[in-house]
């Protein structure tokens, strides 16, 4: 008794000074969880296995042998791409990726045509249906719109139709007016020089599209060949001007990507330079000697501070001066400087 009522008290001590020990983590037991785990979803696939065979049998017993084998073929390429793990979300879904629906950004009525263009082939080439980007097309253009309830009334419509019908709404310029627009385009005041090159080559890249739905009314090297010019002599800059002019040439064959890199390095060349010009040039002072111009006076004008006389210095009278002054030349009067009666009478 004595003994066990000492070991009683030992594991008493040592639960109070140890405290509640949790189980060592060690690879062995990473190890033995996988495995278990990896039991646990074998079992799983098995169940569903046997699952598969027996619908399977079922079938077959009631449509022949040889539509069993093809529906246990079936099943097995099934089982395969079922329980697939999304390494982006981490959860487990159906083997077939369900495909949003496609849809075009913003409203038609604010959209450009070849914005609108763009994102429809966008949508083919990813796959959806011309009836799916019909209906994003349609839902796009807003519910108040006389438009969408003309396309919504048709039975049937081809995205061919619908791209006509939203070009003639959008009021699509004309191959001539974005031909004319860019033989007349220039930097306009507070655009840089970059954005004045991209808004050329949006500019050039409508006509080309334009041109081709009026039957190629515009070669497309006539039109690089005007965009370049537009470019050279729009740009405001001489220096960036007279640095750019060797690449838009016509017969330069400058890709656009060519054109962004020497269009900003020629930025950078006037930055820097307008940087030096501004560092080593002072300001002149100029001076300018003060010249004190006065007016002739009469004595009268003088002895009363006034800076204007309109007195004539040959009679004294008001309103007129010497020059054309009608009273005979005698001696009296103004002629010495003053009203007459000031002269003396010696």
């Amino acid at each position: 008794m004595a003994e066990g009522g000492k070991g009683a008290q030992n594991s008493s001590s040592d639960d109070k000074t140890s405290g509640p020990q949790t189980p060592e983590v060690t690879m062995k037991n990473l190890v033995d969880a996988t495995t278990n785990l990896a039991r646990v979803v074998d079992g799983c696939f098995t169940g569903i296995e046997r699952l598969g065979e027996r619908l399977a049998t079922l079938e077959g017993e009631s449509a022949g042998e040889g539509s069993h084998t093809v529906r246990r073929a079936l099943w097995q390429s099934e089982k395969k791409s079922m329980w697939k793990v999304d390494s982006s979300k981490g959860n487990q879904q159906a083997g077939s990726n369900h495909k949003k629906d496609f849809k075009i950004t913003g409203q038609i009525g604010e959209l450009s045509f070849s914005s609108i263009t763009y994102q429809i082939k966008s949508g083919l080439r990813q796959g959806y249906t011309e009836g799916e980007v019909i209906d994003a097309v349609i839902k796009a253009i807003p519910p108040s719109s006389h438009l969408r309830s003309y396309l919504e009334g048709q039975d049937q419509l081809s995205l061919e139709i619908v791209e006509q019908v939203v070009r003639a709404h959008c009021s699509q310029e004309t191959a001539t007016d974005l031909y004319r627009q860019l033989s007349l385009a220039n930097q306009g005041v507070g655009e840089s020089p970059t954005e004045f090159l991209m808004r050329g080559m949006s500019l050039r890249d409508r006509v080309v599209a334009a041109s081709k739905e009026e039957d190629g009314l515009y070669d497309a090297k006539l039109v690089q060949a005007m965009f370049l010019r537009s470019v050279q002599t729009g740009l405001r800059d001489n220096n960036i001007r007279m640095e750019m002019k060797p690449h838009l040439v016509a017969n330069s064959n400058s890709s656009d990507v060519l054109l962004l890199e020497k269009m900003g390095r020629a930025i950078v060349d006037q930055k820097e330079r307008d940087e030096k010009l501004a560092s080593t040039s002072s300001p002149q002072q100029v001076h300018v000697n003060k010249i004190t111009v006065t007016s002739p006076r009469c004595n009268q004008c003088t002895q009363q501070g006034m800076e204007l006389c309109r007195h004539c210095f040959r009679c004294g009278g008001n309103n007129h001066i010497a020059r054309w002054c009608r009273t005979p030349n005698k001696n009296q009067g103004n002629a010495s400087g003053a009203p007459q009666g000031d002269e003396g009478s010696s």
